[in-house]
Formats: C-alpha cells, structure tokens, sequence
C-alpha cells in the first residue's frame, strides 16, 4: 500500500512488533513526564493504517483495492463488508482487549490507570460505507465502547467520527452512535476541501461558502450535543495551503 505507516504494529492477527509495543509504553510514559495527555485510536476505516481492509484480508476476503491506485467506489465496496463480517470484528475486539489490557513495561501500570490517556478512540473516522449498514454500524460502535468500559472503568471513550459526514448525511445516525452512555464526547471532523465545499484551485472565491457550510456543520452538532448533554470535540480539521 503505497501510503501505509510502517513499520507495522500488528503484522498478523494476534501477533506484535515487539519493538513497536517497546516503543508504545515509552511514549506513553514521556507524555506523562511531560504532563501532556493523549488519545489513542484502535483502529481505522481508512488503508494507510490497516484497519476495515486488513481485517477483512485476514478474515479470508481477496485483496483489498487501494482507493488512490484502484478508485474510490471498488475501495468503498470492499470495506463495506467489515461491519457485516463478524469474524473481522471478533479480531478487531480481540486488539482492543490486548492494548486496553495491556500493562506499560516502563511504569509497570496499567494503561487502564495512565493519566496521560485522555480518550480511547474506537475508530479513526468509522464509517459504515452503505445505507443497509446503518444499524449494524451503530450496534458495533456501541458493543466495542461497552468492551472498552469492561477493561477499563477509568477513561473516557470516543467514536472517533467525522460527525454526520462520517454517518454517511445520516444525522440520527450520527446521534445515536454518540448516545451510548459509554461514549462521553461527541466527535467532528471538518475538512472543507474533501467534502467539495471549496475548490483548492479557487481558494479565494470559495472562502465564504467553506465558512458558511463549516459553521453550519458546528452547529448542527451543537443541537445534537445539547440533546445528549454531552461536549463536542473538533479534533480534527484541514484547509488547503494558498501559496
């Protein structure tokens, strides 16, 4: 995969880069030297770290198309079995019990009480690629926060989604996935340029339509966040460089 991060944590099921693993507790416990505070994501819908398609692979699926090599919609496709597949999620349930329940080699403390963990995040940017995935996408989300709160009663659980975007314009969706009383925050993401509401070549002209459309994307999660009573974190955001 031409823009896959390597090395690699988890080179098969069930198996680590030790060194890697080594290299995990050592930041975790320099972020905590340091006072600083960190989110850790367990998987991702996106190639460039695995995630959806190298589960899909190792539960017995042909190769997985690259969206920036194959297109969009054959990549789309493929990983829309991850959701359906069950023996691609009992692995992916199986990572979550091995880093949540693992113990930092450096501190000899458990990750589930290191206070420079702010969040464990399910996902990076979980989508479930199809409107007929709607319901088991969310009973997904909902089953891996539960796991997570079983190994650790300590932190806070996060979706990691885009918002409705990541729901797919799904904006029920989107709110039931961050009303889980596991789930403690309600994630966005906003990146005007990928969702077509600027054009990168025309920066200048399309500035008050990308504002416009970003604070109305803000807002809408807003409402949602007061019908949970729960905060929104934008953690994520882009806009194209101007020269």
């Amino acid at each position: 995969v031409p823009c896959k991060i390597e090395p690699i944590l988890q080179t098969a099921p069930g198996e680590y880069d030790d060194a890697l693993l080594d290299g995990l507790d050592y930041f975790m416990r320099e972020a905590a030297r340091r006072d600083m505070k960190v989110v850790l994501y367990l998987t991702n819908s996106w190639e460039w770290s695995g995630g959806y398609s190298q589960y899909l692979m190792w539960a017995g699926e042909e190769k997985a198309p690259i969206p920036g090599i194959d297109g969009w919609n054959p990549f789309r496709e493929y990983v829309a079995g991850f959701i359906p597949n069950e023996r691609a999620r009992e692995m992916f349930a199986d990572h979550v019990r091995f880093i949540v329940g693992r113990t930092n080699r450096y501190t000899n403390r458990k990750y589930s009480e290191d206070p420079a963990i702010f969040s464990w995040q399910i996902c990076n940017e979980p989508r479930p690629f199809g409107e007929e995935n709607h319901e088991a996408f969310a009973e997904w989300i909902g089953e891996t926060a539960r796991l997570i709160r079983s190994l650790d009663p300590n932190h806070l659980i996060s979706t990691g989604s885009e918002g409705i975007v990541g729901c797919e314009g799904d904006e029920a969706l989107t709110e039931r996935i961050h009303a889980f009383p596991e789930i403690d925050y309600i994630n966005i993401h906003i990146w005007p340029s990928n969702w077509q509401w600027v054009d990168k070549e025309h920066l200048a002209e399309g500035i008050d339509n990308a504002l416009a459309l970003t604070d109305r994307y803000i807002d809408r999660h807003l409402a949602i966040a007061e019908r949970l009573r729960k905060p929104v974190v934008i953690e994520e955001f882009g806009f194209p460089r101007d020269s």
